[in-house]
């Protein structure tokens, strides 16, 4: 009974991801990616104003391995005001900024990794990257939940 309810679980879960993915996922309007070092700018070209927009950094994969970075990031308008910023202390691969920018143009990704001192060592050996989407419209609710997960 208890492999039955659990098959069930996890078929619901992997439907209303498939549905997440399919019917709620907004339009990506921008996609980019590079090497992750101390004070890297990403600059995230908006186009319109007025509509929900979902930032997506990935700092999970590389080519040789997968991996888990934590960040001190902070997003900035073109005029210069911050519209989001965290200083994390645990390692993640997903990030997910949602905001409703006020303007268009070009607003600014500052991304800093934050290692832990006993992933250090091993940390300078190796190239940090990042990518980041940006969609717009997207109503998501089940991939950010399971991209948030720490497993």
């Amino acid at each position: 009974m208890v492999k039955i309810f659990s098959f069930l679980a996890a078929f619901a879960l992997l439907g209303a991801a498939v549905a997440d993915f399919l019917l709620l996922r907004g339009e990506k309007v921008y996609s980019g990616h590079g090497e992750l070092v101390e004070n890297t700018e990403a600059r995230v070209p908006v186009d319109e104003a007025g509509v929900p927009h979902r930032l997506i950094i990935n700092t999970g994969s590389s080519h040789r391995r997968d991996y888990e970075i934590a960040l001190n990031w902070s997003l900035a308008a073109p005029d210069g005001s911050v519209i989001d910023a965290s200083n994390e202390m645990a390692a993640y691969s997903n990030r997910n900024v949602e905001f409703f920018p006020e303007q268009t143009g070009e607003y600014v990704l500052t991304m800093s990794p934050n290692y832990t001192t006993a992933d250090l060592q091993n940390r300078l050996q190796t190239e940090d990257r990042y990518s980041l989407s940006l969609l717009t419209n997207d109503k998501s609710i089940v991939i950010p939940f399971l991209q948030s997960l720490p497993f």
